[in-house]
């Protein structure tokens, strides 16, 4: 059953609409024509020496900021997943990953999963190495240079790019960087993208490899541990039951309720469960 984690769900539904902002914000930026079209409303003093010399900086400060938010936002969503779902889910252990993810480093993560699960090493791959390059550039002054087996596989996937990136051109960028500028608007705007794209893509591929009845059994086990579920409706009347499994589910784990979750053993099995301590039973064997 093909379905998204909750650290995906989440990360999408705050971070989803980000490009959005960030041209609204290009937008509004690029409309103002003078000091007079301060708003009333806002009260701070704002003259600068000239106008256009203040946008071009600020549409900078806007690609700057923006980039290094949307990788902050990845790196949160990376971790989580890695560390909440992914190891306690694999079948056997994976060597240094959880001290990897303990750390701080993004590059060493992403480096270190590459290494261990090698079908991730995609075109979303080298265009993420890339921002991270970036990235540090802009904020550490970092002499990081693109290799050029780094370059070779940018190139190898440049029509893709040119198809689903609406138009980036793989070239300029990396002349760009090289030239140690800052990404322009449509850079900018396709490394955000390709940030929500590669983690979709690390989503499906460790979800599609996980038993969802592990992964429902896990979360579970999880919030009743939390303490999110504290009081149990396991009445006799199967409507209120239904409706307390189909909470969990919907809310906690933003599972939809449709007709695979409920042909789904784990489903079946909590709907047969009459008290807490039976619940438990049922994850435990599922987990062990």
């Amino acid at each position: 059953m093909k379905f998204e984690s909750i650290n995906y769900k989440k990360y999408k539904k705050n971070h989803g609409r980000e490009n959005q902002f960030f041209i609204t914000a290009y937008v509004g930026i690029s409309l103002i024509k003078s000091t007079d079209d301060k708003p009333e409303d806002l009260s701070t003093s704002w003259n600068p020496k000239s106008i256009d010399s203040t946008k071009i900086e600020s549409k900078f400060f806007i690609q700057k900021s923006s980039l290094v938010y949307s990788i902050s936002a990845f790196e949160a969503y990376l971790s989580d997943f890695i560390l909440d779902q992914v190891l306690p889910l694999q079948s056997e252990p994976v060597s240094n990953l959880s001290e990897v993810y303990s750390g701080k480093s993004l590059f060493r993560k992403i480096e270190v999963l590459i290494e261990h699960f090698p079908d991730l090493k995609n075109k979303e791959y080298f265009l993420f190495i890339v921002s991270i390059f970036w990235r540090n550039k802009l904020i550490h002054n970092s002499k990081e240079s693109l290799s050029g087996a780094l370059k070779g596989e940018l190139r190898k996937y440049s029509q893709d790019f040119l198809t689903s990136y609406c138009n980036l051109d793989i070239e300029k960028l990396i002349n760009h960087y090289e030239a140690h500028d800052v990404p322009t608007f449509k850079e900018t705007l396709s490394m955000m993208t390709n940030l929500r794209n590669f983690a979709s893509k690390i989503d499906e591929f460790f979800t599609s490899n996980l038993s969802i009845d592990k992964y429902i059994a896990h979360n579970i086990t999880k919030l009743i541990n939390i303490g999110k579920i504290k009081k149990f409706d396991l009445s006799s009347n199967r409507d209120n039951k239904t409706r307390f499994w189909t909470n969990i589910f919907e809310i906690h784990l933003r599972l939809n309720v449709n007709d695979d979750v409920k042909r789904l053993d784990i489903w079946n099995d909590l709907m047969l469960a009459e008290n807490r301590e039976k619940v438990e039973h049922i994850l435990g064997n599922i987990l062990n």
